[in-house]
């Protein structure tokens, strides 16, 4: 492929207004009144939201609601968070242990561990990969239940 010159044998042209081709016209290329080559993007990138002129990132998870023990995901992710919430006005003592496992064993990720009193609502954020899978474990009865949001 050859670069088509411009009428001084230059490889790049500027034009102040836009140029109107029809199929198969040789043009060179085109830079702006500094000298830059003009280079635009024909669609919209990935994420792209033109009314706020930004990429947008946003982070997404799955979450599993829980009362009592539960295998949440098996096979490697990603926790993000995990919060603890009362289901009546006294709180059961006892523990809530997270693990990085498809069973109530293996490598703890956390434990966190419930008063016998009035509990308030709590979010722990881990962020932490996962391996194995995500497990919760309760040595709690069913008045605390725990959201866990993860990937």
């Amino acid at each position: 492929m050859t670069v088509q010159l411009t009428q001084s044998g230059q490889p790049a042209n500027y034009n102040a207004t836009a140029l109107t081709l029809n199929d198969m016209d040789p043009v060179a290329l085109q830079v702006d009144v500094k000298g830059n080559l003009k280079v635009s993007n024909e669609k919209l990138t990935a994420g792209e939201d033109l009314t706020n002129d930004v990429l947008k990132v946003e982070e997404r998870y799955s979450y599993a609601y829980c009362t009592a023990d539960t295998a949440v995901k098996s096979g490697a992710g990603f926790i993000h968070a995990i919060t603890f919430s009362p289901t009546d006005a006294a709180a059961t003592a006892g523990s809530i242990i997270t693990y990085d496992n498809t069973a109530e064993s293996g490598t703890i990720l956390n434990t966190y561990y419930i008063p016998a009193a009035a509990l308030v609502p709590v979010t722990i954020v881990l962020d932490v990969a996962v391996g194995t899978g995500i497990y919760i474990g309760f040595t709690t009865t069913a008045d605390v239940n725990v959201c866990v949001s993860y990937r």
